[in-house]
C-alpha cells in the first residue's frame, strides 16, 4: 500500500468519524435540551426523534458507502493502470 493510499484510508476513516461525532453531539444536545426546558416548546413537541435518528442513520450509511466505494474506484484504477504497462 503506497502512501497516498494509506492518506486516502485515514482520510475516509477521520471523516466518517467526524460524521459520528458531530450527530452523537447533535443527539446528546436533544437529550440534555428535553429534559431541562422551563415551560417553554418541548423538543419533543416539535422533532419526531424516530425521524431524526432514521435520518441520520441513512446520512452516515451513505457516507461510509460513498467512501468505500470510491476506494474500490480508486483501487481498480491503480489496477487497470498497472495492467496497461
Amino acid at each position: 500500500m503506497t502512501t497516498t493510499s494509506k492518506l486516502s484510508l485515514f482520510g475516509f476513516w477521520l471523516y466518517v468519524m467526524s460524521d459520528c461525532l458531530l450527530f452523537a453531539t447533535m443527539f446528546a444536545t436533544y437529550i440534555v435540551l428535553s429534559m431541562n426546558t422551563t415551560g417553554q416548546v418541548d423538543p419533543k413537541e416539535v422533532l419526531d426523534l424516530n425521524f431524526v435518528a432514521g435520518e441520520t442513520a441513512l446520512l452516515l450509511f451513505s457516507s461510509f458507502t460513498f467512501g468505500l466505494a470510491m476506494l474500490n474506484a480508486h483501487a481498480r484504477l491503480r489496477l487497470y493502470l498497472y495492467g496497461a504497462i
